[in-house]
């Protein structure tokens, strides 16, 4: 972990200096200084030195060709250009060439990052793919947190997502993540008792994969070929979306305080997402990686004891 901070601090000096050599020459306002900050969470916003409006076909272009030098001073300075287009649009577009440079074939990467109607960015998208299908259910329950959108509770929407959920069981009913979801949803709906009944068997699963770990990873290699691409993926990174996990570890906690069994099986899922969590650490590249649902179960089960 350590020496990502160094190979990050390295490339922000470098960046740093680069711009502040551009603004003293065109006489421009100062960068702000700390680069750190701008790399991970700066999207596409303040700073833009162009007049003319953002072009997917430039930006494109602009971005291949920092790719293609290695040159993650160009990246960062991609990221600070100002678009009037929605983050999604300009995050697909830049997953497109950032799949292209490095040659991925890859057709699931690809649907969910370089798409602007993916479930990652708060859309619905027709697809045959269990992982698309189960991002599909949790946008449509509100229960994503996707990048450039905003969700709100939708009944009609829910109804769809559970279907979406208990078709998935039907299909692979080892993945004890989609009765984790399926749960949650039922309980919203009013039907505390089915949500119950979904929870045990969240908890009698053999496996728990939340899908979007795995396929981050994915892009972590790819972005391992050289710094512009590893730039340009930790920014996204800082924005990445989620699956939501604060409404099931409250339920969960309420559960434990006022229900038989209800510690029982609190404390069972709080296991569960701890060795969910550690075991994105020990496989996730670099170990960057999201501890989301460490963190979860750490939380569920000081609560639940």
């Amino acid at each position: 972990m350590q020496s990502i901070f160094r190979y990050l601090l390295l490339v922000t000096l470098v960046c740093g200096a680069a711009f502040f050599w551009k603004a003293d020459r065109r006489k421009t306002r100062s960068l702000p200084v700390d680069q750190l900050t701008l790399v991970s969470s700066a999207p596409l916003v303040e700073g833009s030195e162009r007049k003319e409006p953002w072009s997917k076909e430039r930006f494109q272009d602009q971005l291949a060709e920092a790719f293609r030098k290695d040159d993650p001073c160009a990246v960062v300075e991609q990221l600070r250009r100002e678009s009037t287009e929605s983050p999604a649009v300009v995050w697909a577009s830049g997953m497109e060439v950032f799949l292209d440079e490095a040659e991925s074939e890859n057709a699931l990467l690809r649907a969910l990052y370089a798409r602007a109607d993916s479930p990652l960015y708060g859309k619905v998208q027709e697809s045959t793919a269990k992982e698309i299908r189960f991002f599909n259910a949790l946008v449509d329950g509100n229960l994503f947190h996707p990048l450039g959108a905003q969700l709100s509770f939708n009944y009609n929407g829910t109804v769809r997502g559970i279907e979406t959920l208990q078709a998935l069981i039907q299909e692979d009913p080892e993945n004890g993540v989609y009765s984790y979801y399926l749960a949650q949803m039922l309980r919203q709906s009013g039907k505390k008792d089915e949500g119950d009944l979904a929870f045990a068997q969240a908890a009698r699963a053999k496996d728990f994969d939340f899908f979007y770990q795995g396929r981050a990873n994915d892009l972590q290699k790819v972005a391992l070929q050289n710094s512009a691409l590893f730039a340009w993926f930790y920014a996204f990174w800082g924005k990445a979306p989620s699956p939501n996990f604060q409404t099931g570890s409250r339920m969960l906690k309420n559960g434990a305080k006022e229900k038989e069994g209800g510690k029982w099986l609190a404390l069972r899922l709080a296991k569960r997402l701890v060795d969910v969590g550690a075991a994105y650490q020990k496989n996730s590249p670099t170990y960057l990686f999201s501890h989301n649902e460490y963190l979860t179960g750490l939380g569920i089960r000081h609560t639940a004891v």
